[in-house]
């Protein structure tokens, strides 16, 4: 049996033929990934088999998605903590202005997709699989409308699928096992930390806003300023490898904790406020005076220690 065939052997696409196909398809775009499908197609019988695959309507991408998934869960299972990394990109399609089902993306002269997906991760950094994937295309926002939808609820924002995204997480993976949430700064929203977690379940990321903090003594005081009084925990130095743009350097990354509580708005619900850590990592340049620091709010101290451990 293929790895193709193992990984999505739960896969039921109401017909036996078509689950037959998506292992070829599959077997073949992975053997070949910088190929196109005429290129990476072992025939031109399989290239057909592929682009009459994707049209037709009776096979739902949540099918294939799920199949995959359950494989990835036999995986989990082997582990006692698992990361569960967020991340939301886009695809780019260019000016296709006759393409059906595409929408708005950050290149206003282009249009294509947006993905939010969760991959699952070893604490050694082994990839296990996904946990989520969502596909949608945005609506073009009318220019004057932007104050109007950061003022809407949650629920009707796309930011929803950060928390849709843990709930997920969370139901997916066995209570057994921790999950710790990893999500870059769009995921520094105050609903996410409010958002209930099961015992186990804790979150990691980056900030990117500057918010007040309450000391043990009840005073407040900025974040990032807090931050800055903390001594480091431990340190640990990089190497970023060359590419056509950049050279290679070199560069040390220092790690703090701090505990705080946060304090809530006007908008935020005052009985949602919780306790958090913050681990800040600092970032030296060898070849640049500059430091370059990432804040990262996360739910307990052994959370953060084992994320500067594996950076």
């Amino acid at each position: 049996m293929s790895w193709a065939s193992e990984e999505l052997s739960g896969a039921d696409l109401g017909d036996r033929r078509r689950n037959k196909r998506l292992v070829a398809i599959v077997e073949d775009l992975v053997a070949q990934p910088n190929e196109s499908v005429p290129q990476a197609s072992r025939d031109n019988a399989a290239m057909q088999g592929t682009y009459e695959f994707w049209a037709n309507r009776r096979i739902e991408a949540s099918s294939i998605i799920s199949a995959h998934t359950s494989s990835t869960i036999e995986r989990i299972k082997e582990h006692k903590v698992v990361l569960a990394i967020q991340d939301k990109t886009e695809l780019d399609l260019g000016n296709r202005r006759r393409t059906r089902g595409i929408g708005a993306i950050s290149n206003q002269a282009a249009k294509g997709l947006h993905l939010h997906s969760v991959l699952a991760v070893s604490e050694s950094g082994v990839p296990l699989g996904l946990l989520e994937h969502k596909v949608w295309a945005r609506a073009k926002l009318r220019k004057g409308k932007g104050v109007q939808k950061r003022k809407r609820a949650i629920a009707e924002k796309e930011s929803q699928r950060w928390l849709d995204s843990l709930e997920a997480s969370q139901n997916l993976i066995p209570p057994k096992i921790s999950v710790i949430t990893i999500a870059d700064r769009e995921a520094d929203i105050y609903e996410l930390f409010a958002h209930p977690r099961r015992e186990g379940s804790h979150l990691l990321i980056r900030a990117a806003q500057n918010r007040r903090v309450k000391k043990s003594s009840g005073e407040t005081e900025k974040l990032f300023e807090a931050l800055r009084s903390v001594e480091p925990c431990g340190e640990k130095r990089l190497e970023q490898s060359a590419n056509s743009e950049k050279k290679s350097q070199i560069g040390d990354i220092n790690g703090e904790i701090y505990n705080f509580r946060t304090a809530t708005t006007n908008r935020e619900s005052r009985d949602s406020t919780r306790d958090y850590h913050t681990s800040n990592i600092s970032r030296r340049r060898k070849s640049s005076s500059r430091r370059k620091s990432s804040k990262l709010v996360t739910t307990d101290h052994t959370t953060s220690f084992k994320l500067h451990r594996c950076l």
